[in-house]
């Protein structure tokens, strides 16, 4: 980060940049599967127990 800070090589400031946003979008399309994944164990828990209740 200091060197891109600094400014010794504009295509390797551009390749940091691509490499920061191509880890952000891969870290929050986990997130965001991690995410629907819960709420799909919470639904499946929830029917489960409304079986149970039902009989």
């Amino acid at each position: 980060m200091g060197d891109i800070i600094v400014g010794t090589d504009s295509i390797s400031a551009v390749v940091s940049v691509f490499t920061l946003i191509v880890c952000g979008i891969i870290f929050y399309m986990l997130d965001y599967a991690r995410k629907q994944m819960n709420l799909k164990c919470k639904n499946a828990d929830n029917i489960l127990n409304l079986l149970e209740k039902a009989g």
